[in-house]
């Protein structure tokens, strides 16, 4: 080969005259396209007065010196033309249209038209600089907002959408004077509309409240209410019912004082019939001569019938049935109240066994027993059968025990079957104190258990075509499928098949369940990826959280590794734990990760010291076994014993960047019995370790080639690198640096019982350190 394969330059050949003719040559195509910047890409033909050096991306059908260069560079060098035919990937500045361009193997592209997608970006600042906080920043003056038209494929609208994860989070716009809050509306905390005020953007004060189910409007802080008041009660200062006016009829702020009373019992009764009849074109005299025709007609007049209304709850029933009703079949009659007693010759009406006939209205012809003998049901539901208590031969009764009996002593509620002498038969469910709920049961369920069942629990069947609101059930609820056409793991189910399976809703959609003959799933369950996941960590987040966002991070590794390793199947894709900035305790991956792909704890990649993995007084910070491979990178790994630990057959890999800071009484990097430790990428050494840098021990293996390692302060160790019992230790093309290295102390190597470091010949003052190294019997370094 006598010339170089991107820039075309020629070399200096063995034995070859002139080579300075060839160096100059080589020397003008690196004036020609290092730095690329042409003065235009349209000339077809070369200008009639060149400057020397001027460039040209050559148009289409050229013509003259040019002829047959067209979309190549044409240079003017010592009075000649010079053409450079473009690779794949150039990039050129274009000067009379001051753009980029890039070749892509038939054409020069302008590169602001390729950017038509930016996706995934960390942050991004309009006129000022993003941060973690706000990793989308504006500083400027005005802002517009369009809809796409129809014209334009659009179809005219526009809507802003502020989303949030729960009910309990905000989605909101925050006003500020000078970066303090004076402002804020949205869903705040809750999902009701909301308004707030603030003097300093420290104590906030509600003004407006709607409600999200009925959409009424309240002032919590407070509302004049056209009089001044200023109390919450916009009707407190003065009404008249007889000069009300328009559709007046909200009843909850017109509340009842014993000397200052918006409106009397009979008013409201009488304002109540009013709206009844009342619509929305009637005048504000329709409606007061309404109100003053209305008369008292019901068998009480209407101040006795609220008397009696708000007298409900203090009546004595036990006396009523002793005064006033013997205790003989009758009833007695509230007017138009939906009560109706009646009692049973020979028993009163609330005394022990007491028998309640026709009961509340709703319940039509069926009867219920309260208060009966310890031992049996609270209150017992019968089917009424020609007034017959228990009902003859052929009805069932249902019994209710309220806050437990005997030895049901946690229950809250159980339901019982009874015979028709209302015997006990069994117990058919129970709501127990703590909210969890038993099928058949009265054993309580666990504590961490809502539901048990005794016997099976069948989700329903259905067709994918006949299948509930997906969003009304819920993300999580599970529905079996009878018609299934996919069986693909996660996506949304489709009909039209005959494949029976479990199917979930995500809160928008019912998608496939992971199972036996699910494609995606395997046979224990687990969840195939399709795409690299990322799960999210956090010093402030719960192991109890999904770790899928920011906003739900884990709290510890452990939990991400154990998820990664107990529930996925990574199908070829990467896993990946992002910490947030913070300091984590250790995490040990025991077992290999089912389906191909990396496991990987990654950290702050800008400043990974800012993200620290403390192993403490546990073996290491990171630690792999038993076949197990994970990744780490930008973090910083310390602790009371080891950095890195890799052990029977366990491989860790070291990412992009490491940095190992003290570890007390062990190594950064250990590798032992069979373990291997691959460092890839540069790393930094910001403190010492008590015993080495690097330790092999017992068939150990540890890989670092071809990397830079920096030393920014003077460290100490026992040996830099350590290497026994049939280990090996391949850290050859080092490049050791930093202010640090000179003064760093201790023993440069130790290798002993038939083990190897290998440094492909570097010599002995390789590795920092102030003593000479150490080859003790069946040692080699090399």
């Amino acid at each position: 080969m006598d010339r170089s394969p991107n820039l075309d330059m020629p070399f200096i050949l063995p034995s070859q005259a002139q080579k300075h003719v060839t160096h100059n040559e080589a020397l003008w195509s690196l004036d020609a396209l290092i730095q690329l910047a042409v003065l235009d890409r349209d000339l077809t033909a070369p200008p009639a007065s060149p400057a020397e050096g001027d460039r040209h991306v050559v148009g289409a059908s050229a013509s003259g010196d040019w002829s047959g260069w067209d979309n190549d560079i044409a240079c003017f060098s010592d009075g000649a033309w010079l053409r450079h035919t473009p690779n794949v990937g150039w990039l050129v500045f274009i000067a009379d249209e001051q753009v980029f361009a890039y070749w892509d193997g038939s054409a020069w592209i302008d590169l602001g038209t390729a950017l038509t997608a930016l996706d995934n970006l960390a942050r991004l600042g309009v006129g000022t600089s993003a941060d973690e906080t706000n990793p989308l920043a504006a500083k400027l003056n005005n802002v517009l907002l369009t809809a796409k038209y129809t014209a334009e494929s659009g179809d005219g609208d526009l809507r802003v959408k502020a989303n949030k994860e729960a009910a309990a989070n905000a989605a909101s716009y925050l006003f500020q004077t000078d970066y303090s809050g004076r402002a804020e509306f949205g869903l705040i905390g809750n999902d009701d509309f909301t308004i707030k005020v603030s003097a300093d953007g420290s104590s906030w004060a509600e003004a407006i409240s709607i409600d999200k189910d009925t959409g009424y409007v309240s002032f919590p802080s407070g509302s004049d209410g056209g009089g001044g008041g200023g109390s919450g009660d916009m009707l407190a200062s003065v009404y008249d019912p007889t000069s009300v006016e328009g559709n007046a009829f909200d009843m909850d702020n017109m509340v009842e004082g014993s000397d200052t009373k918006v409106m009397t019992s009979a008013e409201r009764t009488k304002l109540a019939s009013v709206e009844a009849g009342a619509t929305a074109e009637m005048t504000g005299a329709e409606i007061k001569a309404a109100y003053e025709a209305e008369a008292d007609t019901n068998a009480f007049t209407n101040a006795e019938r609220s008397k009696l209304a708000d007298a409900v709850t203090e009546i004595d029933l036990g006396a009523l049935a002793t005064d006033i009703i013997p205790a003989v079949s009758g009833t007695l009659n509230l007017g138009t109240l939906p009560y109706r007693f009646s009692s049973v010759a020979g028993q009163s009406i609330l005394g022990t066994d007491q028998v309640v006939a026709g009961g509340i209205s709703a319940l039509g012809t069926r009867g219920f027993t309260l208060g009966c003998t310890d031992g049996q049901p609270d209150m017992c539901f019968y089917h009424e059968n020609d007034s017959m208590f228990p009902p003859s031969t052929g009805y069932k009764a249902m019994g209710l025990i309220y806050d437990g009996k005997g030895a049901l002593g946690d229950a809250g509620l159980v339901i019982q079957e009874l015979d028709d002498n209302g015997a006990f038969i069994a117990n058919r469910s129970t709501l127990w104190r703590t909210g969890s709920i038993s099928l058949g049961s009265v054993t309580p369920p666990g504590s961490d258990c809502s539901l048990t069942a005794t016997g099976f629990v069948r989700p329903g069947a259905y067709t994918v075509s006949g299948l509930p609101s997906a969003a009304n059930a819920g993300a999580g609820a599970r529905l079996t499928v009878t018609d299934a056409s996919n069986t693909t793991l996660n996506s949304v189910v489709a009909g039209g098949g005959t494949a029976k399976l479990l199917v979930y809703s995500d809160g928008a959609d019912w998608r496939v369940y992971g199972g036996l003959g699910v494609s995606g799933g395997s046979s224990d369950g687990r969840e195939q990826l399709t795409a690299d996941r990322t799960y999210y960590i956090s010093t402030t987040g719960s192991d109890s959280n999904d770790g899928l966002s920011a906003g739900s991070p884990f709290a510890t590794i452990q939990k991400f590794l154990d998820t990664a390793l107990e529930t996925l199947d990574l199908g070829g894709f990467d896993c990946v734990g992002q910490l947030a900035d913070g300091t984590y305790d250790s995490g040990y991956l025991q077992y290999p990760q089912t389906g191909s792909g990396r496991v990987i704890i990654q950290g702050n990649t800008t400043t990974p010291g800012n993200t620290i993995i403390d192993g403490g007084a546990s073996d290491a910070a990171a630690e792999v076994a038993y076949g197990a491979t994970l990744t780490v990178q930008h973090v910083r790994v310390q602790g009371g014993t080891n950095g890195f630990k890799a052990m029977l057959g366990g491989l860790l890999i070291g990412g992009p960047g490491l940095e190992f800071g003290a570890c007390t009484a062990g190594s950064h990097i250990l590798a032992l019995s069979l373990g291997q430790i691959e460092m890839q990428y540069d790393y930094t050494i910001v403190d010492s370790a008590g015993e080495s840098h690097y330790s092999a021990i017992e068939q150990g293996n540890i890989r670092s080639v071809s990397l830079t390692v920096t030393i920014p302060n003077v460290l100490a160790f026992t040996y830099f690198t350590n290497c026994e019992y049939l280990s090996l230790v391949s850290a050859y093309a080092l490049t050791i640096t930093g202010a640090g290295k000179a003064g760093t102390t201790g023993t440069r190597y130790n290798v002993t019982n038939f083990s190897v470091i290998f440094t492909n010949g570097a010599g002995g003052s390789y590795f920092p350190g102030n003593a000479d190294g150490n080859n003790s019997p069946a040692g080699r370094y090399q």
